[in-house]
């Protein structure tokens, strides 16, 4: 189930803090400070300037917050990468080919009947490389822009093409922190 997003920070509600918020209903604060942690200790990785939360650093939060980031579908142009135990079903796709976000709800809606999903989309275009992380589950959507659940039919970002989609799965026991 969606929940309204618990920001209580002072700073802008970025996407990926949004996202995980609203599928886990643990508020921003603790959210940001694990982010946090996590790009720190990866940043050699990554280019010294950055745009926005990594897919790999939204799923060690996730694992941090006792929640497992599944990997259901990914529609760019990457080959299939090794997540925990398998490897995700890779459709190699030009960008104007990918699903836009209405018709990956209407054709996947089978992905985010039982367990909400976190849906990473881009602009409308191949130069629009900054990606936007936005939850659904069952009817609703809900991002940063939203602050609450909305129905699929009122979402914003009508025109944006889905890149990748995970699963938000509870685990057993939580583990510790990063």
């Amino acid at each position: 189930m969606l929940v309204p997003i618990k920001h209580d920070l002072t700073t802008t509600l970025f996407c990926g803090p949004a996202a995980l918020s609203t599928t886990t209903g643990i508020p921003t604060s603790k959210i940001v400070k694990i982010l946090k942690k996590i790009s720190k200790s990866s940043s050699k990785l990554y280019l010294p300037y950055k745009f926005g939360t990594y897919p790999e650093h939204l799923e060690k939060a996730a694992l941090a917050l006792g929640y497992r980031l599944e990997p259901i579908r990914t529609f760019d142009r990457t080959p299939a990468r090794k997540f925990g135990e398998g490897n995700i079903p890779c459709h190699w796709t030009e960008f104007s080919t990918r699903p836009s976000f209405p018709l990956y709800t209407r054709l996947f809606a089978r992905d985010f009947q039982d367990y909400p999903v976190i849906v990473q989309i881009t602009g409308r275009s191949y130069w629009s490389f900054l990606n936007h992380y936005a939850a659904v589950y069952r009817h609703h959507f809900c991002d940063n822009f939203t602050m609450k659940p909305v129905f699929l039919s009122k979402s914003p970002h009508r025109c944006s093409r889905v890149s990748q989609v995970w699963q938000v799965l509870p685990l057993s026991s939580p583990p510790s922190v990063v």
